[in-house]
């Protein structure tokens, strides 16, 4: 949806949850970052940048 705002280089980040990984199955060159904050379950923020 938002593809094509990206400048070549950039990057679409989104927050998602336990589902991430299989969700990222469909997305080439998709980079998972998981993150730990106290007392907030488990989160997950998928990077996929535009080719360089």
């Amino acid at each position: 949806m938002s593809w094509h705002l990206l400048k070549t280089g950039g990057s679409l980040m989104a927050i998602k949850g336990k589902s991430a990984e299989e969700e990222m199955s469909s997305v080439p060159k998709a980079i998972l970052h998981e993150v730990n904050l106290e007392g907030i379950e488990l989160g997950r923020i998928v990077e996929v940048r535009k080719g360089a």
